[in-house]
């Protein structure tokens, strides 16, 4: 009896030590602070220790990061405003919404709310069957989330990343406490994620590759690389909603509720990449649940054309994501052309019904 109970006690210890570090760590602002497992995750890290809110704040995957340049986006709003204009992006490679929320959710919670959201929202962000739902579930989420997120944890990928997930704040209040031992070699990729507000290019350009500097064999090995591998982690048996499209309700509820203006949009890329990466009868269902969406959720969407913006091939990396030349472009067009009206003094922002769309309302 005696051996039970102190083996009940230890397991009752334990856990008790797994719930207090996963709310220290969000609490100290530190459940970001992965530099050896999630290195783009450290640019919410940056943020969240700035402790106030940027006016503009971008949301999405590494295609958002490439797209825009919040350097040129402050100097063009602060001077047409006549006013300080900042903006931070924490887009994380290869999420859908379900990690959007994640973040939006934490870093309102820890610095206020942004004047603008910028949401990139692409077929694949609403996928239920998005293959990195498994990453989001062990690096993004609290044991609170992990909680909320039974329903789709149905596999046993997403089951092992989940149980994984429960200690990540004793793992970053471990890394934290022990930083002194290698501060110096994390040190550079803070204070870029800080210079660079968090997105993938700096304010000074420098030469850079151009997705034109290939030959068309180049071009075309790139596509067959390129195509199937998101085919497979992101579009892999289709379907809007699960987890992902429940965040995105989500997303819409708190904006709506915080008075924050929400922007969707999808960042341009390749137009080879463009017609195949969706099939014609998927793109259609997006267009078709943006459509319904839009009757209960209160957001803008922007149709970001290529052609319309001046972009070519010379202006991305390659066939997913824009250089330094083709960013400041579309940095310059959303600086002129889209946030001045949200940002400047206007009308309220409309309160619509409550959804009754597909999936679990995340809260």
């Amino acid at each position: 009896m005696a051996s039970t109970r102190t083996w009940l006690l230890r397991i009752v210890g334990f856990l008790l030590v797994i719930v207090l570090s996963d709310a220290a760590s969000r609490w100290l602002r530190i459940s970001y602070w992965t530099p050896f497992t999630n290195d783009r995750a450290l640019a919410i890290y940056v943020y969240q220790r700035q402790r106030v809110a940027a006016d503009i704040l971008f949301l999405g995957t590494s295609k958002i990061n490439a797209a825009v340049l919040p350097a040129i986006i402050e100097g063009e709003l602060s001077e047409s405003l006549g006013r300080p204009v900042t903006a931070f992006c924490l887009g994380q490679p290869g999420t859908s919404a379900f990690t959007s929320w994640q973040v939006l959710r934490d870093v309102v919670a820890s610095n206020g709310s942004p004047a603008v959201v910028v949401l990139e929202l692409s077929p694949a962000s609403l996928n239920a069957n998005h293959g990195h739902i498994p990453r989001d579930l062990s690096s993004y989420c609290s044991l609170l989330d992990l909680v909320e997120a039974a329903p789709w944890i149905n596999s046993s990928e997403r089951l092992v990343a989940a149980s994984g997930g429960a200690f990540r704040g004793l793992t970053t209040c471990t890394l934290s406490a022990t930083r002194g031992f290698y501060w110096d070699s994390v040190r550079p990729r803070v204070e870029a994620f800080a210079r660079k507000r968090g997105a993938q290019f700096g304010p000074r350009r420098r030469q850079q590759q151009r997705l034109s500097d290939l030959t068309e064999e180049q071009q075309r090995q790139l596509m067959r690389d390129a195509l199937p591998w998101g085919r497979h982690e992101y579009m892999d048996r289709y379907e809007i909603g699960g987890a992902p499209e429940a965040a995105f309700r989500s997303i819409c509820r708190l904006t709506r509720d915080r008075g924050i203006h929400l922007v969707v949009l999808d960042p341009p890329v390749a137009e080879r990449y463009r017609r195949r990466i969706a099939t014609p009868d998927e793109s259609r269902e997006f267009q078709s649940y943006l459509d319904h969406a839009a009757q209960t959720c209160s957001f803008e969407r922007i149709e970001l054309d290529p052609a319309s913006l001046g972009l070519t091939d010379a202006d991305f990396l390659n066939l997913t994501h824009l250089n330094w030349d083709g960013a400041a472009t579309l940095s310059r067009h959303l600086a002129r052309e889209v946030l001045p009206g949200l940002l400047a003094p206007a009308a309220p922002i409309p309160v619509l019904p409550e959804s009754t769309g597909r999936g679990h309302a995340l809260k």
